[in-house]
């Protein structure tokens, strides 16, 4: 509950699965939420099972991750004599991302609310990064958008990615728009082909499973 809410705001007995609804916090922007946490939770028909206790047990629970998330991708590189893409590595440990200042996301078809059964709502989120999520030897970064809930018509999303350089950097600003489903526990990954010569060559958009697991809550619940 840090970038996303609960309602209703307090539980009671009286309380269903269909009463609880995860909500992406408005932003500033008419038309716009921002993005949400990274959230878990079981699938709706194994929630909804009544359980028994009569004595000392152990209750099991797999929460799967029910949002997504873009990621982009810079990397550098080159056409060969048969029109394929290769990559130009840096040297001496230096990356590209050393010529960007930010990467922005404006995500257009996002849900605003999330129960049990899915995504809600058809909304937009603008989010911006100067933190440089991963380099790879080669150079190459990655650059991770919000976490956003899926959309409630199952629609694909436009997302468009602003690349702004640094002050002393030879880029110009540069944008593209790509399109891709953003679905429950999925990655978008947008990859940025750029030349030596500072231009944008080729974009490239695949979705991927997020494999990360994190360990679950043990003990006693009171």
């Amino acid at each position: 509950a840090v970038n996303s809410s609960f309602s209703p705001g307090s539980f009671s007995t009286t309380t269903n699965f269909e009463d609880i609804v995860l909500l992406a916090k408005d932003d500033s922007r008419s038309g716009y939420v921002k993005g949400v946490d990274e959230i878990w939770l079981q699938d709706a028909a194994e929630a909804r099972v009544i359980k028994t206790i009569s004595n000392s047990d152990t209750v099991r629970a797999t929460l799967k991750r029910v949002v997504s998330q873009p990621v982009v991708i810079l990397k550098r590189g080159y056409k060969n004599s048969n029109n394929e893409f290769i990559g130009l590595p840096y040297e001496d440990g230096k990356s590209i991302s050393e010529d960007i200042e930010s990467v922005s996301f404006d995500i257009k078809k996002v849900g605003n609310k999330l129960t049990l059964d899915g995504g809600e709502g058809v909304y937009n989120t603008l989010y911006s990064t100067n933190t440089v999520d991963s380099i790879t030897n080669g150079g190459t970064a990655h650059f991770s958008g919000p976490f956003v809930i899926p959309n409630g018509d199952n629609v694909d999303s436009e997302i468009k990615i602003t690349l702004q350089p640094t002050a002393n950097s030879q880029f110009q600003e540069m944008t593209s728009t790509v399109s891709g489903l953003l679905a429950k526990n999925k990655r978008l990954e947008i990859t940025l082909w750029l030349t030596a010569r500072y231009e944008l060559v080729k974009v490239t958009v695949d979705t991927k499973e997020i494999s990360r697991e994190d360990e679950g809550d043990k003990g006693i619940w009171y």
